[in-house]
């Protein structure tokens, strides 16, 4: 009978438990309403304004200074400015050497292009005249490989290709062509006497 006792005041207390808690949120719901409080412009900003200070205060610690300091504000402002305009300098100077570079190249190009190089041998030559490091005298550097590389300016027979106009392709049929011409002749001779369907 003891476990009974025991099971059944357990059960009690867990009812009144569960009783309390729903008189509790009920309390504090009607306490929430009765302190929830209206403040006035002026109370709301001087609340901004504490909230704004704090935070600039707490800045101030996380970096090691102390709130106020503005001697030590001043000058971290005048690094960072030195800093961002020296970084500005770099990228413009490489900017500048990349321009440069650009204008070396092009310069080089019309040289062996005016020399008279192949068209495949034009990068070899301004990889090899830009290797050198002298730009200054660039007609200089082409006459040399042009004594050193003679088959980079010499004229090569074009190749036929299939670029040429359709009358420069054209040749006359002799009687000793191939079968597919001895063939296409009789053809022509066959069909010489038939009329066509359409006309």
């Amino acid at each position: 009978m003891g476990d009974n006792e025991n099971k059944d005041s357990a059960v009690t207390d867990v009812n009144n438990a569960d009783n309390n808690n729903n008189v509790d949120t009920a309390t504090s719901a009607q306490d929430a309403t009765e302190t929830a409080k209206t403040y006035t412009a002026d109370e709301y900003t001087a609340a901004v304004e504490k909230a704004k200070t704090e935070a600039v205060e707490g800045v101030y610690k996380a970096l090691g200074l102390k709130p106020g300091d503005n001697k030590t504000v001043e000058l971290l402002k005048a690094i960072i400015d030195t800093q961002s305009r020296q970084n500005s300098r770099k990228e413009t100077a490489a900017t500048n050497a990349e321009n440069e570079r650009r204008v070396l190249v092009a310069e080089a190009k019309a040289e062996v292009v005016v020399a008279g190089i192949n068209k495949a041998f034009i990068d070899d030559a301004v990889t090899l005249i830009l290797a050198k490091g002298d730009a200054s005298d660039m007609k200089a550097s082409v006459a040399e490989l042009k004594t050193k590389y003679p088959a980079w300016f010499e004229v090569l027979a074009e190749a036929e290709g299939t670029g040429k106009a359709p009358q420069e392709q054209k040749k006359e049929v002799s009687s000793k062509s191939g079968i597919g011409a001895r063939l296409a002749a009789k053809r022509s001779a066959l069909n010489a006497n038939k009329k066509s369907v359409w006309g």
